[in-house]
């Protein structure tokens, strides 16, 4: 299948950034992509990171890579960047922003998909929101692997943050990063936390936090500047949140990284799932607030 690439130039945080779009795709991601780019949290914590801890050895893994909103970013940033992607219209983006963008061997893509094995997986094409599916109008099939092997494989192993959005197959991509995260200098990690994808996977996102809990983080609610640590019994009040998880202390954060902390609070939560539920119409909504509704009701019962 033949691309029509068609090239859009933004300033991401004062650095240049030229990324390869569809020409034929006029979805909602793709049209916000050619008005301005997309804001992530990695966009503030990654250069604040790198400010702090310099320059030399500093490596950043973009794992559900998509088009490069935050891995051309930090390429452009001279920051050596392995964007992996398993859709390949995607990843064929990524290589003509690679080219376009003059990187050469700093910024590599790599096609593959994140799971818990190495092996073949059906692919789901779908412009943002590919995921690993039986189903979907346009499926592929695709190499896996763990996260820690792909980085393993690619030499990113010490990279200090990592940012994980593959659509709900976060949790089985974390099979054996304990050879990650028991490393010196343990990474970041900036976890998308999607409740209706990892359902659909047959988990909680409350099941991804303990994961990493497990493997020694602290994992903290991102909401723009602010940190919220959370607990096993925590609920999640939006359908999209993301998640830090990190080894780094609370002074740290709240220092040099320059977070506003807080605890977590059940009650603050339960009323803005109160809210959304009187709120919202959609049955996707009211799905996700009914199961976190029941695991907040189960904390208290506890």
């Amino acid at each position: 299948m033949k691309i029509d690439v068609e090239f859009i130039e933004h300033e991401v945080l004062g650095q240049r950034v030229v990324f390869a779009l569809d020409r034929d795709n006029h979805d909602w991601y793709f049209e916000t992509v050619r008005k301005k780019p997309f804001r992530n949290p990695v966009h503030y914590h990654l250069p604040k990171l790198r400010s702090v801890l310099g320059e030399e050895g500093f490596r950043y893994a973009d794992f559900g890579a998509n088009i490069g909103t935050t891995a051309l970013f930090a390429a452009a940033m001279g920051v050596p960047t392995l964007a992996i992607e398993a859709g390949s219209v995607n990843y064929a983006l990524l290589l003509e922003a690679q080219r376009a963008n003059g990187f050469g061997a700093l910024f590599r893509p790599v096609y593959v998909a994140a799971s818990d094995r190495i092996g073949v997986a059906q692919f789901a094409e779908n412009s943002a929101w590919g995921a690993l599916s039986e189903s979907g109008k346009q499926t592929s099939r695709v190499p896996t692997a763990p996260m820690a092997q792909i980085l393993g494989m690619n030499g990113f192993e010490a990279a200090q943050v990592i940012k994980v959005d593959i659509e709900g197959a976060e949790l089985q991509a974390l099979s054996g990063f304990e050879a990650i995260a028991e490393r010196a200098g343990a990474p970041d990690l900036i976890v998308e936390s999607n409740e209706v994808a990892c359902t659909r996977f047959g988990y909680t996102p409350q099941a991804l936090w303990s994961r990493l809990m497990d493997l020694g983080y602290d994992v903290w609610l991102l909401g723009g500047r602010n940190l919220t640590r959370l607990t096993p019994e925590a609920v999640q009040t939006a359908v999209v949140e993301d998640v830090l998880a990190t080894k780094r202390p609370a002074a740290f954060l709240s220092g040099p990284l320059g977070y506003t902390l807080a605890d977590y609070d059940a009650g603050a939560a339960r009323a803005r799932l109160e809210g959304l539920s009187q709120s919202a119409s959609d049955e996707k909504t009211q799905g996700f607030v009914s199961r976190q509704m029941a695991l907040l009701g189960s904390a208290r019962a506890a």
